[in-house]
């Protein structure tokens, strides 16, 4: 996951062994008394995997925790969510 923050957009681009997801919108924003990076994705599979992971939008919503950990969940329009837990690396 690479964040990329100039003085006001947020950009979040993730890449894994079958794809790419490009933030829509993104913010940090308080939630609850703790900051949360929230962002609207579009995840786009490579296309050797199209037949089991069609391109799909998402919303993931991460807590930022002591600035060394965003913990989180996902959601997306095909109906699947998940846990995401990533150690925060300079």
């Amino acid at each position: 996951l690479y964040i990329k923050q100039s003085l006001l957009p947020v950009q979040i681009t993730m890449v894994s062994a079958e794809s790419r997801s490009n933030s829509l919108s993104a913010s940090v924003t308080g939630i609850n008394g703790e900051n949360s990076l929230i962002y609207h994705y579009l995840n786009t599979p490579q296309s050797k995997y199209r037949d089991r992971s069609e391109v799909h939008y998402g919303t993931a919503v991460l807590t930022i925790i002591d600035g060394t950990m965003l913990k989180g969940r996902y959601y997306t329009d095909r109906k699947t969510n998940g846990d995401i837990e990533l150690i925060v690396k300079e």
